[in-house]
């Protein structure tokens, strides 16, 4: 089994070296068929990097489109990809050296599942249905409570998609969310328990950085997300109404706690 590797890229300049590069010290670099670059539009030096990069390693392709948001740069590179067998990455984020070889080994040995996440470094998560020691299953509606696993630690078999639709273009914050969805209703959505992705360089997973920053649109692409899964028949419609209300008090919750950060950081400046 090969994998192809998309990363969409917006003004990355100081990050898609290392990102590209914890997908060449791969153990099992020999299953990468192709590292696939989407540049977004980018207006740094993010595009020159890449170019470079590809002169000395053939497998990176860098393939460039107007600015059309993360969503068309995944579909993009997606379509574009030699396997079925798609590993996902964002130009932000660092895979572990054995990222592969440990979802290689599950998939071998459990070769019904067609899409594997992973955990993260600083957010290990134990939620769905236990198979196996270290494997768990995300049902629909348990997505919708927690949005795991997340999207850099992804595997996925891109025939799932017999309509060649992968992430809606239309949204521009929790768009993969309904993508994740039609995994988890239609084939099965997996993650290891193993952290095997680093995000953001260790970021908190929302308020600092990237799409996830903004706690605000976040919290209306969420919402967006959970009533197309109703009307997508993927959780009850009538769960739609409790989900969004679960929503209001993440986002609350999370108001607080960068609020709560900001603070702190501003009273150590001022010491």
């Amino acid at each position: 089994m090969k994998y192809s590797v998309v990363i969409p890229m917006y003004n990355s300049e100081k990050t898609i070296e290392s990102t590209i590069q914890s997908v060449v010290r791969q153990t099992r670099y020999d299953l990468i068929e192709e590292i696939i670059v989407v540049d977004d539009g980018s207006t740094d030096k993010s595009s020159e990097i890449v170019q470079l990069l590809s002169l000395c390693n053939p497998i990176i392709k860098y393939i460039r489109q107007e600015n059309k948001g993360a969503a068309a740069a995944r579909n993009n590179g997606i379509r574009v990809a030699k396997e079925d067998m798609i590993a996902l990455l964002d130009s932000d984020d660092i895979w572990d050296e054995k990222k592969i070889a440990v979802q290689e080994s599950v998939l071998n040995k459990y070769q019904n599942i067609r899409a594997i996440g992973s955990n993260r470094t600083g957010e290990e998560i134990h939620l769905g249905i236990q198979k196996g020691s270290d494997i768990y299953r995300i049902s629909p509606l348990l997505y919708c409570i927690k949005c795991w696993p997340c999207t850099p630690s992804l595997i996925f078999d891109k025939k799932v998609f017999v309509d060649g639709n992968y992430f809606p273009e239309d949204m521009t914050h929790a768009e993969e969310g309904l993508f994740f969805l039609k995994l988890a209703s239609e084939c099965g959505l997996y993650y290891i328990n193993e952290p095997l992705v680093t995000c953001g360089g260790g970021k908190r997973a929302f308020g600092d950085s990237g799409l996830s920053g903004n706690v605000d649109k976040m919290h209306i692409g969420v919402k967006e997300m959970i009533k197309r899964a109703g009307k997508n028949r993927y959780i009850s419609p009538f769960l739609i109404p409790f989900l969004i209300f679960y929503e209001d008090i993440k986002y609350c919750r999370r108001k607080i706690i960068i609020y709560l950060s900001q603070k702190k950081t501003k009273r150590n400046e001022n010491n």
